[in-house]
Parts: structure tokens; sequence; C-alpha cells
């Protein structure tokens, strides 16, 4: 299954990312992995894994290195990453919210899902077990490549003379001032409080 293939590249990057940038630059992925490629059960969870390490835990470092700039001047390559990387963020909004007709971004998403699952199997509502596999070999072979697209750049700048430092430092930088989204709940209450909001929930 390419889902063994994925999760391995992903542990050499992460290791990497640890041992040179921070222990706690890159997070453990603690969401249930798929255990086949053919069934709707095992594709959504192929979209969590790839949401929780593309967007929570290793949400700081992948935008420090996709942000910088492309190996080789390829920026068709930097293009493809950040497509996999929307990709992923629409299927998963798509598969678990309850998304709606009205709303010009809802169609957006309903658009580029129903496009991307064509692209894949050649049917907008995937339904058989072939189609599900279609769908999972290509989010497995799109996230490999962005993960050793990853993985490149990190040793590029590990390889560095001149830039090595700089961007570490920096680096370790965004990691400090990352903050999950629950821990701005008190400082905005009392924000509020100072400013008069006494009814501020």
């Amino acid at each position: 299954m390419k889902f063994t293939q994925l999760h391995a590249s992903y542990t050499v990057l992460s290791e990497g990312i640890r041992v040179n940038v921070a222990r706690d630059a890159v997070s453990n992925i603690n969401v249930r992995p798929p255990s086949t490629a053919e069934n709707e059960v095992d594709f959504l969870r192929l979209v969590t894994w790839s949401y929780a390490v593309l967007f929570e835990s290793g949400r700081v470092s992948f935008n420090v290195i996709l942000g910088l700039p492309p190996l080789n001047n390829s920026v068709l390559s930097i293009e493809k990453q950040a497509k996999t990387k929307s990709t992923v963020q629409k299927l998963r909004t798509w598969l678990f919210h309850n998304i709606g007709f009205e709303k010009d971004r809802e169609m957006e998403i309903r658009s580029e899902v129903s496009g991307w699952f064509i692209s894949c199997c050649q049917s907008f509502s995937p339904n058989t077990p072939e189609h599900w596999r279609m769908c999972f070999d290509r989010l497995c072979d799109d996230m490999i490549e962005i993960i050793e697209y990853c993985h490149q750049v990190l040793a590029f700048v590990l390889s560095s003379p001149i830039d090595k430092e700089a961007i570490i430092a920096t680096w370790k930088k965004r990691l400090q001032r990352d903050w999950d989204a629950h821990e701005f709940d008190k400082l905005i209450s009392d924000s509020a409080l100072r400013l008069g909001a006494v009814d501020f929930p």
C-alpha cells in the first residue's frame, strides 16, 4: 500500500526537522491511519492524516519550507506543492463540514473537489472500491511528492554555509511565536475587559 511509503517518507522528514531545527518543530500524528486503500473510510482517514501533517503537526515547519525560494528556481514545483496543500484542505472541508450551495466559497470548494475526483477516477462521486483506490493512490502520490520536496529543501538548507544559520534562526522564531487558537481566548477576553466590554463571552 502506498501509505506505507508515505508514512516512511514523513517519518524521515520529521526526524530531520526535529534533529536539526527543534524537537517540537513537528509533533506526533495521533489520528488513526488508513488500513486499506479501497474504501471510503480509509480515504477519509488518509485525508485526515494528510491534513494533520500539513495543517496541524507540521504547520509552521511546512510553511517555512514551502515559503523558501524553490529549488533550482522551479516555480512550477512550488506551485504543485501549494496545490496539494489546497487540495487537502478542500477535501477535508468538503468531507467533514456541511458545505452548502449559497456562498461562492462553498461552490468553489464543491467545484474543485468534484474536479479532483473526476481527474482521479472519472467520477465526480466515487462509489466503488476501484474509485476509492484510485483517489487514495493519487492523494498518496501527491503527499509523497510534497514531503520529498520538503526533504530536499531541508537538505539544501542544512548544507548551505551561507543560508543555514539565518533560515534556522528564523524558523525557530516562528515556532516560538506560534500559538494554538485556544491560547488566544484569555488574551482576547482580557483585552475586551480592558476596553470595557464586560459582557464579552
